[in-house]
């Protein structure tokens, strides 16, 4: 009785030291073309037990080790291209006008600012999840560049152009 009495209280008061870190992937039960792609990051799940259940059955789930969600999140953003928005206007300066200016989104590709026509559903595509590098998240692709849509260079844009749109 005392035994199993101490196994109770040890299970009540027992915490877990590290709780796991998955990314939720997309996978061929929620792939959908022309929408998302096969390893596009849905979320970063993060509890002492690995996801499970009707909810994440259609989905890749990865364990990433050694790694909190914060963790995770934060290497994910640090991959993330710097993002603007730039602003043309329709009347020349210093006259009034009723037309709003066109405006669009920019990706710094090291130093040419391309438009985003395409915004990808999902940001983050892990290619391979079955890689066997240290980090799952070194083999993290940006979506934005990688698609076709969003390659055209704008050279009239520059940075100091872009930094008066903060």
């Amino acid at each position: 009785m005392k035994k199993l009495i101490l196994l109770i209280l040890l299970c009540i008061f027992s915490i877990p030291a590290f709780a796991g870190t998955w990314l939720i992937l997309i996978d061929e039960g929620t792939y959908r073309p022309g929408s998302n792609n096969i390893g596009d990051v849905v979320s970063v799940y993060e509890n002492d037990a690995a996801p499970s259940g009707v909810g994440y059955a259609t989905f890749k789930c990865v364990e990433v080790p050694n790694m909190t969600g914060a963790e995770a999140r934060a290497a994910i953003g640090a991959r993330m291209p710097e993002i603007k928005r730039a602003f043309k206007a329709k009347t020349p300066a210093d006259e009034w006008g009723f037309d709003p200016p066109d405006e669009a989104e920019f990706w710094n590709d090291n130093g040419s600012w391309k438009q985003i026509v395409d915004h990808p559903k999902y940001q983050i595509n892990i290619p391979d999840p079955e890689s066997k590098e240290s980090n799952i998240l070194d083999t993290a692709i940006v979506n934005i560049s990688t698609d076709a849509d969003n390659q055209t260079v704008k050279t009239e844009l520059s940075t100091t152009e872009l930094e008066a749109t903060k």
